[in-house]
């Protein structure tokens, strides 16, 4: 069984014929603050890191452990408890979400208002930067006669600012005259 998400406690029983069964209850002390930052989530007023602050300053913490003692969420762990299923009443297994056994912490509408003012800050997080080298697929390797895999230099130190191409993990600096010296 893996972690309970932060609202949520792991509990181990035995049925009656001895097996252990596995399970997780409410922890209400932590649920309490879950469901008051997925209410105000909800509104679209607020940002994950203003949401963290929020909640670290009204006492949000992990649970301890036998090794770490409590301690304030992280910046990561805002945005994972408000796409975690798991507070809606879901299970997720291999990216397919399952109906669960177990207590829900925020109601089915709430739910849906937060993942849809979650899309609204996705927008820039989407983007992405591909950035192709200038020379792909136009440069070959001298000694194997592979094309250049190329990408940019280190910013410091040897190599600093310079291309350096690569053919299926051998590293080279390309000759601007196109000749090769075999290394």
């Amino acid at each position: 069984m893996t972690k309970a998400p932060i609202g949520y406690l792991n509990v181990g029983a035995r049925d009656d014929f001895g097996r252990e069964v596995r399970a997780v209850e409410v922890d209400e002390e932590r649920a309490r603050l879950v469901r008051w930052a997925f209410r105000v989530f909800a509104s679209g007023d607020w940002t994950p890191s203003q949401l963290r602050q929020e909640v670290v300053a009204r006492g949000l913490t992990t649970a301890a452990t036998p090794r770490r003692p409590s301690r304030p969420i992280g910046k990561s762990s805002v945005h994972r408890m408000l796409t975690n299923p798991h507070y809606e009443g879901g299970v997720r297994y291999q990216g397919v979400t399952y109906a669960g056994v177990h207590e829900a912490i925020v109601p089915n509408e709430v739910w849906d208002q937060v993942q849809t003012a979650l899309g609204t800050h996705r927008s820039a997080a989407d983007a992405t930067h591909v950035h192709e080298h200038y020379l792909k697929g136009a440069v070959f390797c001298g000694p194997c006669r592979r094309p250049e895999l190329g990408r940019r230099g280190k910013e410091d130190g040897p190599g600093a600012n310079r291309d350096q191409g690569r053919t299926l993990g051998r590293k080279f600096t390309p000759d601007p005259f196109g000749v090769s010296n075999g290394t």
